[in-house]
């Protein structure tokens, strides 16, 4: 054993001073003299090296030592040959990890060498992996009686302490089953594929490896998981004298459970076990691992939690039920792995985070808002900074990171500060909260937000953004020749601004200077309408523009930069060519018989080309030429013409194309199909958890029926939600059934599942699932066919709807004939088949909102600084909570009731509506499906009238399109208004992409009805366009005038 000693000494040396083909040359002299002491340990262990060694210097060695470790072990004997296989399952894992981005699209081939793992596909490397794992545990009874210490050289890598692994049996089959977990494995599955679904995976352990789990489906990689975790079990059971081997694997058997099992209720059943398993060892030290994975438990399901989302509230406190028990594990067992994890775990929740958003431009003078994002933070500390615009861009094109950030804050002189306590919930969750920040004149801002007063960045958290405060805004856009017209209007009024001064620039890089430096372009002034024309360049080059708005002291850039080049609208007349084929999939040989028609357009008419001479050609996938063809269209500008598809050529895409048109056809290798699948309309209602019935019919196409034939089908559950409900959880499918029947006499089918719900959604009448039912039916010939159909099945039978939302407009005497007297009342089940029910209508009028309420540019904050008052004292009309929502506007009083049974009538007369005062609405309809459920809906809508000046409701932006339907000599009609004072809309009418008319229009809390005369010339429909800037918000309608 010296001469072993000492080589490896050497080996340890030579690597040192980074030698490793030196290294190697010593690992060789081992290798050969293991091989004749017949060592297999230092065999073994000179593989690895020379793995190591001879894949830092070699091309392909990594291929060429799997191909000898592979000959190797099928020479050595047990136990050695267990760990070679083990070990070379291994390196085709790694190897499959490193280069399945060269094997995802290989296809299997034929023909090849088998031995040259390059050649190799992912499918060909996941069996050799499952192969070599199954072989090492080929002999597990022999791999019990020895002991991992015997092989301490081997396994010291990377490998678990010896009581957790006391057998070479423990540690290879702890190895195999860390594979057999892996999720991205993905083996053609069959229909009757192995699934974890039952409550007794977890079971505690007696019970477990008393279970008889069998399937049909052997090569699932779960199902030979479990069997090896019965036996490894069943062996740890035997042995009381190693207590922690054995939760180590019965923790392993219920994390991979969890992971991969389909039941319903495996969060509750796994936790449940844990806390089993846990009270059953709580007097050992390793149940701290137990404890950890409970903490791991709560930790990962509290990422479930939104705090704007009430149905989540029971994970809110999960990662505090995390930060006790680590810090219970930390007291109790201080000494252990676990404990260390768990002072992990800790960090991360406490971990701190800070973030705002701020509106990129505020008002001057005007306090104004910020949201800020915050974890475990129980104070924050906001300055207002003003800086030199030119410096601060100066700034960052030289400094990145937290440099830029301390260049910035000494740059910046400082206006005010101020300091908020944050709401703390101690539930180590993320929260918001919106802050009130002080007026500012204007100018070029950066706001600092930190949790520490000094503002530093790198011993605490910090965060920044620059904003501009002005009073200038802009509206950009593009015209018909590619020039571009800005409107700069009062940013707080909306009112245009006269003599606004605008210098265009743009920047080009530098390569001498190794930036982009800034070039002038040409300055423009505002007219008495705040607007200019920045017209278009014929010649294009790689500049794009940008704009700086200058007014005395206020100054405003553009946020996005222009292209503005030449667009020519010059007629142009093209001829377009369409082919048509006899068919749309070819087989090799057949003969292509096409027509095609050639069509010469200016873009406003068309018309037929004739005598028109064009060349087609077939091309094939490679869009290599096969042939071609000289043809003239005649007289009505077709032609015709045919080709032969050779033989020998790849299959795929053949295109047939002129200069001016083209068309795709298959070519493949295929088989007329002789019979057709389908899954039979869906009979009867069904709740979930009923075991629903499914019926289906294979038929040939002579009309007789396909007994006999077999039919593999998959039932796979996705998630769905109606109505003004929602959930904001992932929805990932799931396949909750499978299996395989026979079709009878008449061709017949029926298979039965149970519809069983996502536990982990709360129940709604609002919720159902969406059951896809997947056939594949094959016949005696082998032919397969496949077809699929979706059924949907909820906590209620019934679906029931109105069509009343919207605006309706009081005095529109054709809506009243043509919708309200004839309501249809929808009742149906969730697969939209009509279902008779009775029920009755509601409609409430809603109380308006007390003032008019400008909306945010971030989602709502859960937490608040302010009460509602102090907030609308601050901010007058801004919203605090989400108080304009539909569903949040209390009701002031009922209005109209009705009663329906659309087994005995569908349509009710809701002309009564039109007698309602103008406000807002909702309709509120009850039923009951057929299993005695209550089923309701809801309907918002809005009452208003054309006539008169009065704002039916509450609301910035009133538009409705009273009539856009129109013959020359008639008006076209629109609604605008607003319950804003003193609001000045920009109304533009388009033709033909051009502007024709632009004017302002003055409404204060009113609204008004624009009537535009339709004349001839407008044939070809026109545009309008209503915009409007208030307190910082832009506002735009636009509709089509149909002529």
């Amino acid at each position: 054993m010296k001469f072993y000693e000492n080589k490896w000494e050497k080996i340890d040396s030579l690597e040192q001073k980074g030698l490793p083909k030196s290294a190697l040359e010593v690992v060789n002299e081992i290798l050969v003299q293991a091989k004749t002491d017949k060592n297999s340990e230092q065999v073994i262990k000179s593989f690895i090296f020379r793995l190591k060694y001879k894949n830092t210097n070699e091309e392909n060695a990594f291929e060429s030592l799997c191909h000898e470790l592979d000959s190797a072990t099928k020479e050595a004997i047990f136990p050695d040959n267990a760990i070679m296989h083990t070990m070379l399952a291994d390196m085709y894992w790694w190897y499959y990890q490193n280069n399945r981005y060269k094997f995802r699209n290989r296809s299997n081939t034929i023909n090849f060498d088998n031995m040259d793992m390059q050649t190799w596909t992912l499918d060909d490397l996941v069996a050799e992996i499952i192969k070599n794992y199954t072989l090492s545990l080929s002999n597990i009874e022999g791999l019990k009686k020895i002991k991992v210490k015997d092989y301490q050289e081997l396994v010291e890598f990377g490998s678990k302490a010896d009581n957790l692994r006391p057998t070479l049996y423990d540690f290879l089959a702890h190895k195999a089953i860390d594979f057999y977990s892996n999720t991205e494995i993905a083996l053609t599955k069959p229909a009757d594929n192995f699934e974890l679904k039952e409550d007794f995976y977890f079971t505690e352990a007696q019970t477990f490896i008393s279970q008889d789990i069998s399937s049909s489906d052997t090569l699932s990689l779960h199902f030979q998981a479990q069997q090896l975790l019965q036996d490894l079990l069943k062996f740890r059971l035997e042995d009381d004298k190693n207590i922690d081997a054995l939760i180590d694997v019965d923790l392993k058997r219920l994390k991979f459970v969890y992971a991969h099992s389909v039941n319903n209720n495996k969060e509750a059943l796994y936790l449940k076990a844990l806390k089993k398993l846990e009270e059953d060892y709580k007097t050992k030290s390793f149940s701290a691992e137990i404890s950890l994975a409970i903490a791991q438990y709560h930790n990962n399901l509290s990422g479930k939690y939104n705090p704007l989302e009430k149905e989540t509230d029971k994970y809110k406190f999960y990662k505090k039920t995390a930060h006790e028990i680590c810090n219970s594990v930390i007291e109790k067992f201080p000494k252990t792995n676990a404990a260390e994890h768990c002072k992990q775990l800790i960090i991360s929740i406490e971990n701190h985070n800070l973030s705002f958003n701020i509106e990129s431009t505020v008002i001057p003078g005007s306090k104004f808002s910020a949201k800020v994002t915050y974890r475990n933070t129980k104070e924050i500390f906001i300055r207002a900074a003003k800086i030199d615009r030119a410096n601060y861009e100066k700034l960052g094109e030289k400094y990145y990171s937290d440099d830029f950030y301390d260049k910035i804050k000494k740059n910046a002189t400082k206006i005010y500060q101020l300091s908020h306590k944050l709401p703390d919930d101690k539930d180590f969750n993320q929260h918001s909260v919106e802050v009130i920040l002080n007026e500012l004149p204007v100018g070029f801002y950066v706001l600092f937000i930190s949790n520490n007063e000094k503002f530093t960045y790198k011993k605490a958290m910090a965060s920044y953004k620059a904003f501009t405060v002005s009073n200038l805004s802009y509206i950009k856009q593009q015209l018909y020749d590619g020039s571009y017209r800005f409107v700069i209007l009062n940013r707080t009024t909306g009112m245009p601004i006269e003599n606004v001064s605008c210098q265009s620039w743009y920047s080009k890089y530098n390569y001498s200077k190794r930036k982009y430096v800034k070039r002038l372009g040409k300055s423009y002034v505002t007219d008495k309408n705040g607007s200019f024309i920045v017209n278009s360049q014929k010649s294009k080059g790689s500049e794009s523009w940008n704009f700086d708005f200058k007014l005395a002291d206020d100054f405003l850039t553009t946020a996005s930069s222009s292209y503005i080049y030449y667009q020519s609208h010059e007629k142009h007349s093209t001829i377009h060519t369409t082919f048509f084929t006899d068919r749309a999939i070819y087989r090799p040989g057949q003969t292509i018989y096409f027509k095609g028609i050639s069509i010469r357009s200016d873009g406003e008419t068309n018309k037929i080309e004739t005598k028109h001479n064009l060349t087609v050609t077939l091309k094939d996938v490679n869009y290599q030429k096969v042939s071609d063809l000289e043809l003239t269209t005649n007289e009505y500008g077709t032609f015709s013409g045919s080709f032969n598809i050779p033989l020998g050529l790849l299959n795929g895409n053949f295109v047939l194309e002129s200069y001016n048109g083209s068309k795709y056809i298959s070519v493949e290798e295929y088989k007329r199909p002789k019979f057709e699948v389908e899954i039979l309309p869906f009979k009867g209602n069904y709740l979930l958890n009923d075991e629903v019935e499914i019926e289906g019919k294979a038929v040939s196409f002579s009309g007789a029926a396909l007994s006999d034939a077999n039919v593999k089908y998959r039932v796979v559950r996705t998630p769905q939600w109606s109505g003004w409900w929602n959930w904001n959880f992932n929805s990932a499918p799931v396949e909750i059934k499978n299996g395989e029947i026979t079709t009878n006499d008449s061709g017949h089918f029926k298979l039965k599942f149970k519809a069983l719900p996502d536990l982990s959604y709360p129940e709604s009448e609002y919720l159902s699932f969406s059951y896809q039912i997947i056939t594949d039916v094959t016949d005696i010939n082998g032919e397969t066919q496949s077809t699929s159909k979706s059924m949907n099945v909820g906590y209620r039978a019934l679906k029931v709807s109105l069509p009343l939302s919207g605006l309706i407009n009081k005095n529109d005497e054709k809506y009243d004939d043509k919708v309200l007297k004839s309501v249809e009342i929808s009742t149906y089940n969730l697969n939209y088949e009509y279902v008779s029910a009775k029920g009755e209508i509601k409609i409430f009028k809603l109380k308006d909102t007390p003032d008019v309420i400008r909306s945010r540019y971030w989602t709502r904050p859960d937490k608040h600084l302010y009460s509602k008052e102090e907030w609308y004292k601050a901010f007058p009309g801004n919203i605090f909570d989400n108080e304009s929502e539909s569903l949040q506007l209390e009701k002031e009083k009922q209005v109209f009731m009705i009663a329906f049974d659309t087994k005995e009538q569908k349509k009710l007369d809701f002309s009564i509506v039109k007698g309602f005062e103008t406000g807002r609405y909702v309709a509120e309809i009850n039923s009951i499906d057929a299993f005695g459920n209550k089923v309701s809906n809801k309907h918002f809508f809005n009452v208003f009238t054309d006539k008169g000046k009065k704002m039916p409701f509450n609301v910035i932006s009133l538009f409705s399109t009273v009539k856009t339907y129109c013959e020359p000599g008639e008006d076209a009609e629109f609604l605008i208004g607003s319950s804003y004072k003193n609001v000045t809309v920009l109304y533009e009418i388009e033709h033909k992409g051009e502007i024709v008319s632009s004017e302002y229009l003055k409404i204060s809390k009113e609204q008004k009805l624009i009537k535009i005369p339709v004349k001839e010339k407008h044939r070809g429909n026109f545009s309008v366009h209503f915009i409007f800037i208030k307190n910082n918000r832009y506002y735009n309608q636009n509709a089509v005038v149909h002529v």
